[in-house]
């Protein structure tokens, strides 16, 4: 079920966005969108060290017990949610 609800989404987003498949998260300057929870918890410290400073973003993340992943564009779970394939 989890899986066919991916391939859905993958469909549903493809059809007004382009996916790029290794991030993590995507920052589009107005627009930032996750690929996923955790992915959402980086993205929302990056902005935060984006808006304030890496010293807040850090601080929060250590404050709730998150290992920050840092780099937008590895997503280190890409590989085996993208072998999902679209529907066509």
């Amino acid at each position: 079920m989890a899986r066919r609800r991916r391939q859905i989404n993958r469909y549903l987003i493809s059809l007004w966005a382009v996916l790029i498949e290794s991030a993590r998260w995507v920052d589009d300057g107005n627009v930032v969108t996750s690929s996923g929870v955790s992915a959402g918890i980086d993205m929302s410290l990056a902005i935060i060290a984006r808006l304030f400073d890496v010293e807040t973003a850090e601080a929060i993340a250590n404050a709730a017990e998150y290992t920050w992943h840092r780099e937008a564009s590895v997503d280190p779970f890409a590989h085996s949610l993208n072998q999902v394939a679209l529907p066509t």
